[in-house]
């Protein structure tokens, strides 16, 4: 008997939609980069991104635009852009997005009212409008109100005259514009000002075709953004070693499970033996990683060289990641704290991963849920990873529909252990290296013409009941001994006190002479003046 399926209406709601898009996270800057990764791919040779301010005291963010001169959009396409979660059958090889949520709900956590125009070369201007409220007032996705032929007349209600003005001299291109802003968004305008600035600078490693992105502070310029290289691509010669680079391939595997394939053409050591791999350009060698199952049942990270007929087909290759792993040296590393905003993370820790997805950046500093010993020595400050992955491998790193990472493990875990583990193999063996000469040698480095310090209290006041007598404590080695202060006379009683028993000087002998004050002071914690003290009154008051 066929199950008769009664009639429901299973469509998400606007204001459910609006409500979760609102509870993802976006801060000012993350959703202007949503707007600014739109235009990239379109064919753009500029980008300018427009904030405009309050005229009240102390100034505040007001307006947000963001204008390409791209390939712009007909009707239709303008309408699709903004469907939620809408599917493209195809994409544009420089496309950085895969939601199609981003555009849409970084707007409207931005502000309330979202006005978009455009044109494709040749073709008239079309505009829409969405007012956020009365959306929700209406329950409904579809934009406020839609115009196939944007006239002055329409433009004037929701732009300013410069902005259309500005958008009609260019042949083709989109123009985003944001405003009554919400109070996330409506921060103080040199703040603003300045995260914006240094966050384009740093989110894209660099820019298709020469596109020349610019802010401007109202009408004037504020700021031309050239993407800074924070792995130094192009200025190897500001790094301590040789960068270090390696691809991963991930591939399906059996049963749901990741196979992953190091394509290595540069020699490194292994971390935890002193082989080395074998690969080199032109020559690569095909390194798999996997896990084995101790004899106590734990998995352990490990690999093994595979010859090319045992590397998979490719045609099961789901996406490949490439690593680039450095050191900088420490002017430039110091250099780079003008790259961020004072206070900020990034201001004062720029080590561990960097996730770009395509040429922009969607994870700094990242530790993916790893300890990265940093206390070696200070050169590990300036050590990272770059790791740049193809949109296909977003489920498998974690990217998410905002372009942003958790900093626990990855999803796939075992390609969170090989970028891991390349990364420690390489920085391990610097470590080595530039240990800085001021580093305190440990006891078993210190040469055999230094005679090491030995507490004299353990030869003076060998046992417990006579140091708990003399009111010494008992000091074993490598602890801090502090040597109170002898106490007061007592008055002479009026009987006659016998002469103590003479003391021989054997007892009471420093058996070891120290030769520098500054090493007694820090192993023991007192003088040498101090410890004769103690010794002298020991003599005066033997314990009997």
């Amino acid at each position: 008997m066929a199950t008769i399926v009664p009639s429901f209406n299973y469509t998400p709601t606007f204001r459910g939609m609006l409500k979760q898009a609102l509870a993802n996270g976006y801060n000012l800057l993350y959703a202007i980069l949503e707007l600014t990764d739109n235009s990239i791919p379109k064919h753009a040779s500029k980008i300018e991104v427009i904030l405009e301010k309050t005229d009240i005291k102390p100034c505040r963010l007001s307006r947000i635009t963001v204008f390409d001169d791209g390939d712009g959009m007909a009707s239709d396409d303008l309408k699709q852009s903004f469907v939620i979660a809408a599917t493209k059958e195809s994409r544009d090889e420089d496309d950085i997005g895969a939601f199609c949520v981003g555009m849409k709900y970084a707007a409207m956590n931005l502000g309330s009212f979202i006005t978009i125009i455009s044109k494709v070369e040749g073709g008239s201007i079309v505009g829409l409008h969405a007012n956020i409220e009365q959306m929700k007032i209406n329950n409904s996705f579809a934009p406020t109100e839609f115009c196939s032929s944007v006239d002055e007349e329409w433009a004037m209600k929701y732009l300013s005259a410069g902005l259309f003005t500005k958008f009609k001299a260019s042949p083709k291109g989109t123009m985003i514009h944001i405003s009554a802003l919400h109070s996330k968004a409506a921060i103080r305008y040199e703040v603003a000002l300045d995260e914006v600035k240094k966050g384009l600078a740093v989110a894209y490693s660099s820019l298709y075709n020469d596109c020349k992105m610019t802010v401007y502070n109202g009408t004037s310029i504020e700021s031309v953004i050239h993407p800074i290289d924070m792995f130094y691509t192009a200025t190897p010669e500001k790094l301590d070693e040789d960068p270090y680079e390696t691809q991963l391939d991930v591939f399906r595997g059996d049963n749901g499970e990741e196979r992953i394939i190091e394509v290595n053409t540069m020699r490194r050591p292994y971390a935890k033996n002193k082989k080395t791999t074998g690969g080199r350009v032109g020559n690569p060698q095909f390194i798999e990683w996997l896990y084995r199952e101790t004899p106590t049942g734990l998995k352990r990270l490990d690999s093994r060289v595979l010859r090319v007929s045992e590397v998979p087909d490719y045609g099961e290759l789901i996406g490949t990641l490439y690593t680039r792993t450095i050191q900088v040296k420490k002017e430039f590393f110091d250099e780079e704290r003008n790259y961020f905003p004072e206070g900020t993370p990034l201001h004062r820790d720029r080590k561990r991963f960097w996730f770009y997805r395509k040429i922009r950046c969607v994870a700094t500093a990242n530790p993916i849920g790893k300890k990265i010993n940093d206390r070696v020595s200070t050169c590990c400050e300036r050590q990272r990873t770059q790791c740049k992955f193809t949109p296909d491998l977003d489920d498998k790193v974690g990217s998410k529909f905002n372009k942003s990472m958790s900093t626990d493990e990855l999803p796939c875990r075992l390609l969170r252990d090989v970028i891991f583990e390349v990364h420690r193999s390489i920085t391990t063996a610097w470590d080595d290296k530039w240990k800085e000469d001021t580093t305190v040698p440990s006891q078993d480095d210190r040469s055999d013409e230094e005679e090491p310090v030995v507490n004299p209290f353990l030869a003076l006041y060998p046992t417990e009941a006579h140091t708990q007598e003399a009111n010494i404590p008992i000091v074993v080695p490598d602890q801090v001994a502090v040597v109170p202060e002898p106490p007061p006379p007592e008055p002479e009683p009026p009987a006659v006190v016998p002469d103590p028993p003479a003391v021989v000087p054997e007892q009471i002998a420093v058996p070891v002479v120290v030769s520098r004050e500054d090493t007694f002071r820090t192993m023991f914690g007192f003088t040498i003046e101090r410890h004769m003290e103690a010794v002298a009154w020991l003599a005066e008051n033997p314990v009997v």
